[in-house]
């Protein structure tokens, strides 16, 4: 070629030099490609030979007493190997290489999705005996992806050094070190041990998940210094322009051994990972979390040098790191576990907002148990663990509200009522007295349970337009409704979650018949119940007993196309809290408004992942110091001594307090004040404004003048 196999480079040059050089005519032994040299005793027909000087023929008996394989021809290797083992102990029909050949033509002729292809290798690998080569999953049948390491210009141009996708990786061992060098972080990551014990639910250690693990690991459980870790990964955009595409993604570590006060602050969640855009990881998301895989099997073995201090004591034995173990963080090979569908939550990740709860592989057996994610059906990270959904109550509480206030303000692309919903009841036989009616002009839906009147939506609008919560509380509502329109609009996450859970039953008081807004303040109530810091898990049955028959209620008032899949899942969050404690310990709420830090850390349109890196890192640095600087008692997080209760010494006025005294106008003024807002005096203020309007009847409809001789006459 070319450059005489003297340089190195990318595919896509080599290919162009091939094309247009050609390859050498006197390169015939692919020495320099991993083709190993002739033999000297090569006997059998005519064939030209080159005089080789001494030195080079002793580096070539070297190279061939040491000679590797490459990766191609390892590849090749391990195909043959496939294609002489048996597909189970003692089968003489077929091999492993020949039923893998066979699934990818079905696959092909029939289109079959990497799902359905998943589903039947768990299946099929489930009628086979023990020991059996069936591969658990895709990912261990395709090959590596080969794609280029550097981007390709427009032009078709490897950009040399420009690479193709940039993942910002943050150690997280150094930083777990870190939490036991502060004696009151040291203290509070021990606090689950010594919590109160009074059957209700406040911690994630309150679960039978957690009690799981204890058991099936007494090592692992007895040391309450062991930390067990929860993932997150959800993409973001990072410009103020919500037109753009581009999508970020961060993968966020908390610890649960915290307390609940401090599990979810700010402080303590941790930057693991940055995956770089624009475009988003979507399937090869195992491929980014690589790091994290090693480094969780590096922690399951235990870290070495962390000497927590506790009350100023140091510990003997080093702290182990658990983040509820998957195939990739392998527990000890004495320990077994048998997954059962009622109990399985040792893994805690969020995946593209979707929570994730995983078991270990049962170690007497060689049967895999099935990996189901939302968005992808297989993961590398998790080889062979049995995973269940974790709903997130965030997006299934917005969906609900915007579905009860779409229908019954009738909100255009939010309302589940109209003409084809309408047919699909006269279909089905139900209330086929509300099909549509002909018009002049256009089809009419009768009035139905569902829907509020011209006057009722003016009176729920009023109330939610006239709401005035606490500071924090929420969004100022009153922004969000349009008495033109008769709607509330710009609703977000946290919105929904106040209205659904405090605000909604209110502006409902005085509209719907009875027994359609019974339904729906018993759905808001459920909401508020099952979102709450305590949950007393004697009366969880209770709930979910009352969530169905509110369920069936709604079903007897709303139409059947309001129960999508939405109004479904809310049946299987009692049954969450049951198993992995309360809902505001796996909620996007604090994940979302930490995204939100993130966005606002970006100066630079053009390297938002940098911007994000460096000032992540700063931060990082400036609350070690704060620690190392307020290592007496000083604290970083949560609320300032200074403005907690009882504490009058900080509190108290700055100078001395000035007392004015009151005389003339303004006492009057004050007078009046008092009086208009007494419940009490109302009666009076009733009949003096009636006896003004008997005695001065000319000015009756000049309000003004009414209201300023009332005011001056009153409280006399």
């Amino acid at each position: 070629m070319k450059c005489c196999n003297h340089s190195g480079f990318t595919v896509a040059v080599i290919k162009g030099h091939v094309y247009f050089n050609g390859i050498m005519i006197n390169y015939k032994n692919w020495d320099c490609h991993g083709e190993a040299a002739a033999m000297e005793g090569d006997s059998g027909g005519e064939s030209e030979s080159v005089d080789k000087p001494d030195d080079i023929e002793g580096e070539e008996n070297k190279g061939e007493e040491d000679e590797e394989m490459s990766f191609d021809s390892d590849e090749f290797l391990r195909l043959v190997e496939d294609g002489d083992k048996a597909l189970y102990p003692r089968c003489t029909k077929s091999t492993k290489l020949n039923t893998l050949v066979e699934m990818f033509n079905l696959k092909a002729k029939h289109g079959m999705t990497d799902g359905c292809i998943f589903d039947w290798l768990m299946l099929f690998e489930s009628f086979l005996p023990d020991g059996n080569e069936v591969p658990c999953n895709i990912a261990e049948v395709c090959p590596t992806c080969t794609t280029l390491r550097y981007k390709i210009g427009k032009n078709g141009v490897v950009r040399d050094g420009v690479a193709a996708k940039v993942l910002w990786y943050f150690p997280i061992i150094p930083r777990l070190k870190r939490m036991f060098q502060s004696p009151r972080t040291a203290k509070s990551l021990t606090w689950h041990g010594d919590r109160k014990k009074d059957g209700m639910m406040r911690h994630p250690a309150d679960s039978p998940t957690w009690k799981l693990v204890d058991t099936q690991w007494p090592e692992f459980g007895k040391e309450p210094k062991n930390l067990r870790l929860t993932l997150l990964s959800n993409g973001f955009n990072p410009y103020v322009a919500l037109s753009s595409k581009y999508s970020c993604w961060p993968v966020i570590l908390v610890t649960y051994n915290l307390p609940p006060w401090l599990c979810m602050k700010r402080k303590f969640m941790m930057l693991y990972l940055l995956i770089s855009g624009p475009k988003q990881p979507r399937k090869d998301i195992d491929v980014y979390l690589q790091p994290l895989i090693d480094d969780l099997k590096l922690l399951w073995q235990g870290v070495e040098g962390v000497l927590p201090k506790v009350d100023g004591k140091k510990s003997i034995s080093p702290a182990r790191f658990f983040s509820r173990p998957s195939s990739a963080v392998k527990p000890p090979e004495t320990a077994t576990l048998v997954p059962k569908a009622s109990s399985s939550s040792l893994l805690h990740c969020w995946i593209g907002g979707v929570s994730s709860n995983a078991a270990v592989r049962d170690k007497s057996s060689s049967k895999t148990l099935a990996v189901r994610i939302r968005y992808q059906s297989n993961f590398s990270f998790l080889r062979s663990p049995f995973v269940r959904h974790m709903l997130d109550v965030m997006p299934i509480e917005k969906n609900c509200c915007d579905a009860i206030i779409g229908t019954l303000l009738n909100i255009l692309g939010k309302t589940k009522d109209g003409a084809a919903c309408r047919l699909d009841m006269v279909d089905m036989g139900i209330k086929t007295d509300l099909k549509v009616v002909a018009g002049e002009k256009k089809a009419k839906l009768p009035l139905a349970s569902w829907n509020l009147l011209h006057h009722e939506k003016k009176i729920v609008c009023r109330s939610f337009f006239g709401m005035s919560v606490p500071t924090r509380f929420s969004s100022n509502i009153s922004n969000l409704v349009s008495m033109e329109d008769l709607k509330l609009v710009g609703l977000k996450s946290h919105d929904c979650h106040t209205v659904m859970q405090y605000l909604l039953p209110i502006a409902l008081r005085s509209v719907l018949e009875k027994p359609v807004r019974y339904a729906i303040i018993r759905f808001c109530l459920f909401f508020k119940a099952i979102c709450s810091k305590v949950i007393n898990v004697s009366r969880l049955k209770q709930m979910q007993a009352d969530l169905v028959d509110t369920v069936c209620l709604l079903e007897k008032f709303f139409p059947p196309s309001f129960f999508d899949i939405m109004i479904h899942l809310t049946v299987h969050l009692v049954r969450e809290v049951e198993w992995c404690g309360p809902v505001f310990f796996r909620w996007m709420f604090p994940f979302g408004r930490y995204m939100k830090v993130l966005k606002g850390y970006v100066k630079n349109r053009h390297f938002p992942e940098g911007c994000m890196s460096e000032k992540y890192i700063v931060e990082e640095a400036v609350e070690y110091l704060e620690v190392r600087i307020h290592s007496e008692g000083g604290i970083t997080v949560g609320i300032p001594s200074t403005s907690k209760a009882g504490n009058y010494k900080q509190s108290r006025p700055l100078s001395r307090p000035t007392i004015i005294s009151v005389y003339g106008k303004q006492m009057h003024l004050a007078h009046l004040c008092v009086l208009q807002n007494t419940e009490d005096v109302q009666p009076y203020i009733k009949e003096h404004n009636e006896y003004l309007e008997l005695n001065y009847p000319n000015n009756v409809k000049n309000k003004k003048w009414m209201r300023e001789k009332h005011n001056a006459t009153f409280p006399d």
